[in-house]
């Protein structure tokens, strides 16, 4: 009689052995999944929020030069890449913009695309810094908080 209940024993030790492997199985994957979907969602946000208050920035900064030109030096003939960079301000100063407009790829290194895009950035607006700047001082404005770093 004792070995019948010693396999009877057995056999429920290794069900349930079975089905505690199968359960945190499961849960281990779910856990997995749902943490790799949670620290997706924290890089993406995380980033979009970086990118936001960048483009703010940037589009603050154009805003003001634009500005300059139309009400404070509207009696001077600015040069001609001035303008143009002045003129498409409607979309920013926006390097991936111009890569889309010109067909070409932009899903090929993003890491490189982004930081191509902060230089042209960086350099429209010391153009414009440096071309504005003494204009605005002959005329007593102070735009040095305009300097783009």
């Amino acid at each position: 009689m004792d070995n019948i209940l010693d396999n009877v024993d057995d056999d429920a030790l290794n069900i349930g052995s079975k089905t505690w492997n199968r359960l945190m199985n499961g849960m281990s994957k779910t856990g997995y999944r749902e943490g790799v979907e949670e620290g997706s969602q924290a890089i993406l946000q995380a980033d979009f929020d970086k990118g936001y208050v960048d483009g703010f920035k940037t589009a603050f900064i154009l805003g003001k030069y634009k500005s300059f030109a139309i009400f404070e030096l509207n009696d001077i003939e600015h040069p001609k890449e001035i303008n143009d960079i002045l003129e498409r301000t409607q979309r920013g100063v926006c390097h991936i913009c111009d890569l889309e407009s010109s067909n070409e790829n932009i899903r090929d290194n993003s890491e490189i695309i982004i930081n191509n895009h902060r230089k042209h950035v960086s350099t429209t607006l010391n153009k414009l810094y440096l071309y504005f700047s003494p204009l605005l001082k002959d005329r007593g404005i102070d735009i040095s908080n305009l300097k783009h770093e």
